[in-house]
């Protein structure tokens, strides 16, 4: 039923119809797969090696790279992912273009791989209170750069330390 959901961004209402189940037993085992993303994203979505050390591409073609990223660790930015939401809710999640999205940070290390998520701000949402909320709530668990260090970051977010 979530595949199916995610798929064709069908209501529960179409889900109901479609596999023959009362609207409380679709909303509870879609939650509960959604429940196993979250989990599962704690494993996939972290950083794999640690913040100490540069990064090998930087190190292997110190001519190019090192004077100017020797203490760059990743790089922070936000983007928007297009979503269905009703109409009743749907103008906050209306971003510049008129498209419905959520807007998302993400911050990427130097093999491309994602570090940290935030997900689920409305598409009218600018970057930095996406950003600033990341900082300051705990439970986001931000990986704050260690002293000395920092993203990379567009013209969005302003330059801070830590």
């Amino acid at each position: 039923m979530s595949l199916f959901i995610f798929a064709r961004g069908a209501s529960y209402r179409e889900v109901e119809d479609r596999f023959q189940h009362c609207p409380a037993t679709v909303g509870i085992y879609h939650h509960q797969v959604l429940e196993g993303f979250v989990k599962l994203s704690a494993d996939i979505i972290r950083p794999f090696e640690s913040q100490h050390t540069v990064h090998r591409s930087i190190l292997s073609s110190p001519r190019f790279y090192w004077p100017f990223f020797k203490d760059c660790i990743g790089a922070l930015n936000g983007t928007h992912i297009d979503c269905v939401i009703g109409d009743a809710k749907g103008q906050r999640f209306r971003n510049r273009k008129g498209r419905k999205s959520w807007n998302i940070l993400c911050v990427v290390d130097f093999d491309m791989m994602f570090t940290y998520v935030n997900v689920g701000w409305e598409g009218s949402t600018h970057d930095l209170p996406v950003l600033k909320d990341s900082l300051t709530q705990r439970k986001y668990d931000f990986p704050h750069p260690e002293p000395g260090k920092y993203y990379l970051v567009d013209s969005a977010y302003p330059n801070s330390i830590g």
